[in-house]
């Protein structure tokens, strides 16, 4: 083979090498495309388990089981015994099955503090983030104890702490910190941690990051259009969830706290509400141009 041959040979090569490249980049942009919704970065940040952890990715909150303050009796033996399960290694590891991200990883196991020759019953109400876990607790618990019977209502974080306040429930499950008007009658236990995603349906382009600031702007109606943040010329489908979410309550006590200016009162009211992650999470992944929020855990394990 001559040397102007050899040359023709390589630059064919090369050419094929740019053209493989180039088709593998298409198919894998094509793949990404396929998933319904992706997370945004909020400040340049990722949204993941890790970043929540290194306190880098700041849209985070607690996953609480709150007490009232009064509580005595049987029934408050009982009801710490059940929290103490849910901090030991088998409760944890329940946490973390259910994709949220456990408070203490080197937890002991379980020890009992209960009389098993006494009848119990424990009710429970609250977030709908938490009750996956709390239900798996559930199912573990009693059958370690057949004398416990534990009811459990996913109605809400307010509402949860309301029936705990007022008695109608031993335990209130929260996705976000106690309130200071609850926090005079409920004491609050940490079993985990969460990251809020925001998520965005697939038909948007051209907008990866957002600002808090930005995010603040879509939630208070002054971003109404994609075209605002660098994407297409379209009106925004705004979603979040409803007055009684502690994941709604968290996402607008961290705006507040960060964004001059943004409160609960300041979410705008074209803002579509769901009862539900799973409800949200639904519309966001049918809805086109639309934006919402959702438990990072139950977004990353959509997307699996």
């Amino acid at each position: 083979m001559d040397e102007k041959t050899m040359k023709i040979v390589a630059v064919a090569a090369i050419a094929i090498i740019v053209v493989a490249a180039v088709a593998v980049y298409a198919v894998t942009k094509d793949d990404s495309k396929d998933d319904p919704f992706y997370l945004a970065d909020i400040e340049d940040v990722e949204a993941t388990e890790d970043n929540v952890v290194n306190g880098t990715y700041v849209l985070q909150r607690n996953l609480i089981l709150a007490v009232p303050t009064s509580q005595s009796g049987d029934t408050s033996v009982a009801v710490q015994d059940l929290i103490n399960y849910v901090l030991s290694a088998e409760g944890q590891a329940i946490v973390v099955e259910n994709d949220y991200i456990a408070i203490n990883s080197d937890a002991s196991a379980y020890t009992s503090s209960i009389d098993d020759s006494k009848s119990y019953t424990i009710t429970i109400q609250g977030s709908t983030t938490v009750n996956p876990i709390m239900m798996e607790v559930e199912t573990a618990y009693e059958a370690l104890h057949s004398n416990v019977n534990i009811n459990i209502t996913a109605n809400g974080s307010g509402t949860g702490a309301a029936a705990a306040m007022s008695g109608n429930a031993d335990i209130a499950m929260l996705s976000r910190d106690l309130k200071s008007s609850e926090a005079e009658k409920l004491t609050a236990t940490s079993i985990g941690k969460d990251g809020i995603a925001i998520i965005i349906n697939s038909s948007v382009s051209g907008v990866s990051s957002l600002t808090l600031a930005q995010v603040a702007s879509i939630y208070n109606g002054t971003i109404t259009n994609w075209s605002q943040l660098g994407g297409d010329d379209k009106d925004i489908d705004l979603c979040g969830r409803e007055s009684s979410s502690g994941t709604r309550g968290a996402f607008e006590e961290i705006l507040a706290g960060k964004v001059s200016g943004f409160s609960s009162s300041s979410v705008s009211s074209s803002m579509n509400e769901f009862s539900s992650n799973n409800a949200l999470l639904s519309h966001i992944e049918n809805t086109d141009y639309s934006i919402g929020y959702v438990s990072l855990g139950i977004a990353l394990k959509a997307l699996e």
